[in-house]
C-alpha cells in the first residue's frame, strides 16, 4: 500500500506515530512544544496520519488528544460479548461462574475437547476476556471484567504521571475518561 509507506517515511510522522504510541492521550498543543511544528505543519500531519488510521483523536475537555490506533480515549478497549463466537461465550460464562477453574475441568464441564478449548481459550486470552494465573503449580483461568482494565489503566496512568511520561493535564483528562466509563 504506497500510502501506507509514505506515512511512515516521512520523518516528522514517523516521529509523532511514536510519540502518540508511547503517550497516548496526548495533546495537540503538546505536540507542537515537543517537536516545535507550526500548527498547519503538525494538522497536515496529524491529519495524514488520521486518515491512514495510524492514529485517532477526540476532543477532551476542550482539547484533542490522540490515541495510537486500537486505543479509545480510556485505553478500554474490552472487545465484549459480542464479539465471541458461541464456544467462546461458554467457556465465559464457566470461568465467570468458577474463578481460577483449570483446563481440565473447563473441557469436562463442556464436553469439549482440548484442542478445540485451547484455541477458544487463547483466542479469549488475546481479547482480554480472561486471563489465566497460576496458583500452587496449577493454572487457572477468571473472567477480565471492565472494572479489572479501568484499575488496571489508572495504575498505568499513575506510573507515567510519576515518570513524567504524560503531563497532569492528560492525566485528569484520561482519568475523567475512565470515571465515565465506570
Amino acid at each position: 500500500m504506497p500510502e501506507r509507506e509514505s506515512a511512515l517515511k516521512n520523518r516528522n510522522r514517523k516521529m509523532l506515530l511514536g510519540y502518540i504510541k508511547n503517550h497516548p492521550g496526548v495533546t495537540f498543543r503538546s505536540l507542537k512544544e515537543m517537536y516545535d511544528l507550526t500548527d498547519g505543519n503538525l494538522r497536515y500531519h496529524l491529519g495524514f496520519l488520521e486518515k491512514n488510521r495510524d492514529i485517532t483523536s477526540k476532543f477532551k475537555g476542550g482539547k484533542k488528544v490522540y490515541f495510537p490506533k486500537g486505543m479509545s480515549a480510556s485505553g478500554l478497549e474490552h472487545p465484549g460479548m459480542g464479539n465471541i463466537n458461541r464456544d467462546q461465550k461458554r467457556i465465559v460464562k464457566v470461568v465467570r461462574q468458577d474463578p481460577g477453574i483449570t483446563k481440565k475441568e473447563i473441557s469436562r464441564m463442556l464436553k469439549m475437547s482440548r484442542r478445540k478449548l485451547d484455541t477458544n481459550l487463547r483466542k479469549l486470552l488475546d481479547k482480554g476476556l480472561v486471563r489465566g494465573f497460576v496458583d500452587d503449580g496449577v493454572t487457572g483461568y477468571e473472567y477480565v471484567s471492565k472494572r479489572d482494565i479501568r484499575k488496571e489503566v489508572f495504575k498505568l496512568l499513575v506510573i507515567k504521571l510519576i515518570r513524567e511520561e504524560i503531563d497532569e493535564e492528560t492525566f485528569n483528562i484520561l482519568r475523567e475518561e475512565l470515571d465515565n466509563e465506570g
